[in-house]
């Protein structure tokens, strides 16, 4: 898509890091959504959160389209996500206006993977 807008969204312990793919704005988010087991344990907080780094990467405008969210959590996932943590993340993204969410498991993508977009394969 011409205009497709990505975000890029590493999720730690209460933290979340944002990348505005096309930009290159970046901006951390704390907040207690997290316990020993889970990432996101907290969904509003985390949803809160997530709309509030979003909005610092990618400002909302008059023309904003909904941007592709590529969520990658960094930690409890050692073997893997479970469906009920992949599902957590997936609404989490589109609850704050992701037209469209990948999940990516594995190292963290660089600007050039995500530019190339390895993260649909």
């Amino acid at each position: 898509m011409l205009f497709e807008q990505t975000v890029y969204i590493q999720i730690e312990k209460d933290l979340l890091k944002l990348l505005h793919v096309q930009s290159g704005r970046t901006t951390t988010v704390q907040g207690a959504f997290s316990n020993p087991r889970l990432a996101i344990a907290h969904f509003k907080v985390a949803e809160q959160a997530l709309k509030k780094g979003i909005d610092e990467v990618y400002p909302k405008s008059f023309f904003r389209v909904s941007p592709v969210v590529i969520m990658h959590q960094t930690v409890n996932c050692d073997d893997g996500l479970c469906e009920i943590e992949d599902r957590i993340l997936r609404e989490a993204a589109l609850s704050c206006g992701a037209r469209q969410v990948y999940i990516w498991q594995g190292q963290p993508l660089t600007m050039g993977q995500l530019e190339n977009k390895v993260y649909k394969n």
